[in-house]
């Protein structure tokens, strides 16, 4: 399991798309990953890069993309952690409690 650490908590949805090539890449890379009912379309993902937002229901096939590239620091916490900043901008940091 890889350990949040500062540079990871300061990850963003435009991380995200960065690491994995853009969202046309990004979407043929989900769509891969994804059970059959997970499809996202290049305008689909550029809409979440737009909106700074991931649907949890991609989160699964995204961290396996994420894995097939080698982008180890894109993990359900890192999701998690990146999405929740967003409400909460004074979220404590992960281990801080």
């Amino acid at each position: 399991m890889q350990v949040m650490n500062d540079s990871n908590r300061q990850r963003t949805v435009d991380d995200i798309f960065n690491a994995l090539g853009g969202p046309a890449a990004f979407a043929r890379g989900v769509t891969e990953h994804g059970r059959p009912a997970v499809k996202v379309s290049p305008s689909g993902a550029g809409e979440m890069k737009r909106r700074q937002s991931i649907p949890v229901d991609y989160w699964i096939a995204l961290v396996e993309f994420a894995r097939s590239r080698n982008v180890t620091w894109l993990t359900y916490e890192a999701l998690t952690f990146i999405h929740a900043k967003k409400t909460q901008p004074n979220l404590l940091k992960i281990g801080e409690l």
